[in-house]
């Protein structure tokens, strides 16, 4: 789905129900709506299951929080529920990345930590699941 809509410069965009579901494009100079930009999954049948993932408006906008903060060379904590991608999309940046051309892992070790974390308090359980790749020296 496409959206026509044009925002005038200082506008904030409103045809979708959050600013969340858009980012501003400092090339074009305007917000663009996430869902614009989620490419068309094509299959990979030599690709391993753990290492198939199919673009969604979640992983698209977190794999360019990942790549903004690599290029800024800044670490990154993904928190949120069981299943909501967080590991998957990380290890598919990471995978992604050139370790040749991409300084901040060239040379550098990458540690990757998972965390699971419940809370059984009055019968209600509670996830914290925590992926932090970290870079090294």
């Amino acid at each position: 789905m496409f959206l026509c809509t044009i925002i005038v410069k200082g506008e904030i965009p409103s045809a979708q129900p959050s600013l969340f579901e858009y980012y501003f494009d400092t090339k074009q100079l305007k917000w663009v709506p996430w869902v614009d930009v989620v490419p068309e999954y094509i299959h990979a049948p030599a690709k391993k299951f753990g290492e198939i993932l199919v673009p969604t408006v979640d992983t698209v906008r977190t794999t360019w929080l990942l790549q903004l903060q690599v290029n800024i060379r800044r670490p990154v904590v993904l928190v949120g529920e069981t299943g909501t991608s967080k590991s998957a999309t990380t290890a598919n940046f990471l995978r992604g990345l050139d370790p040749e051309s991409t300084v901040s892992i060239k040379n550098k070790e990458v540690i990757y930590i998972g965390m699971l974390y419940q809370n059984n308090n009055n019968n209600n359980s509670k996830f914290l699941y925590v992926s932090v790749p970290l870079l090294y020296d």
